[in-house]
C-alpha cells in the first residue's frame, strides 16, 4: 500500500505498445477478469493454510510421527516446490485456466491425503512433496494470470494477485485453527480442501490474451 500511494505513474508512453498492451492504459485502473483472479488467488490462500500452519502438528500430534518425520516432510515439501518452474510450461501446453483447475485440485487431494493417513510417513511424504510442488505452480499460474491481465503495469497485476494469496492465508489461518479447536483436525483440513476445489472452479476468461514468446 506504501509504494503504491508513494511510487508516482509512468508519464512517458512506450515506444510501442502491443494490442493487448493498448488496452491496458495507465487511465484505466480495472481490467475486466480482475475479479476473478483476486477470488481465485485468495481461496488459493486460504485452501493452503491447512498444511502450512497445522501440517507438522497434524502428523505429530494426530499421526504420532517422530520429530525426523516431521522435519523431513517440511524438507521434502520445499524441495517438491523446485517443481514449480514447469508452471509456465504447463500453462503453455495446456493452458491456464485448465492448469489452474487441475492444479488446484491436486493441492487439494494432497490435503485430503495428509489428513486422512497422517500415521503413514509414505502417505505423508507423498502428500507434503505433492503440495509442495502444487503450491508453487499456483503461485506461478498466478503470475501469469496477473500479466495477462496487466501487460502494461505487470507489477501492480502481480502485487494485487499475491496480495489477494496473503489476504487468503491471513484469513484462513485464524479460522482454520478456530475450526481445529471446535470441531478436530480433520473438518478443518477438508474445509480448506474444499476451499481449493471451490476455487478451481474461478477459470482465467477464454478472451484473456496469451503472452507472447
Amino acid at each position: 500500500m506504501w509504494v503504491w500511494v508513494t511510487v508516482p505513474p509512468a508519464t512517458a508512453e512506450p515506444v510501442a505498445r502491443s494490442s493487448e498492451a493498448a488496452t491496458d492504459s495507465p487511465q484505466r485502473r480495472y481490467v475486466p477478469g480482475t475479479a476473478a483472479m483476486v477470488l481465485a488467488a485468495l481461496l488459493m490462500g486460504a485452501s493452503s493454510v491447512a498444511v502450512w500452519t497445522f501440517g507438522r502438528e497434524l502428523v505429530t500430534t494426530v499421526g504420532g510421527a517422530s520429530s525426523l518425520v516431521s522435519t523431513s516432510m517440511w524438507t521434502v515439501l520445499g524441495a517438491a516446490g523446485v517443481v514449480g518452474a514447469l508452471g509456465g510450461d504447463l500453462a503453455a501446453h495446456v493452458g491456464l485456466a485448465r492448469s489452474w483447475t487441475t492444479t488446484m485440485a491436486v493441492m487439494a487431494a494432497a490435503t485430503v491425503l495428509l489428513v486422512l493417513l497422517p500415521g503413514n510417513s509414505a502417505a505423508v511424504f507423498v502428500a507434503a512433496a505433492v503440495f509442495g510442488a502444487s503450491y508453487i505452480i499456483l503461485t506461478a499460474l498466478v503470475l501469469l494470470w496477473s500479466t495477462r491481465l496487466y501487460p502494461a503495469r505487470a507489477a501492480a497485476g502481480v502485487g494485487l494477485g499475491f496480495l489477494a494469496i496473503a489476504l487468503g492465508q491471513a484469513i484462513g489461518a485464524p479460522l482454520a485453527g478456530l475450526l481445529t479447536d471446535v470441531t478436530g483436525a480433520t473438518a478443518a483440513f477438508l474445509t480448506c480442501a474444499g476451499l481449493g476445489l471451490l476455487g478451481s472452479l474461478v477459470r482465467p476468461g477464454r478472451s484473456l490474451p496469451a503472452t507472447s514468446g
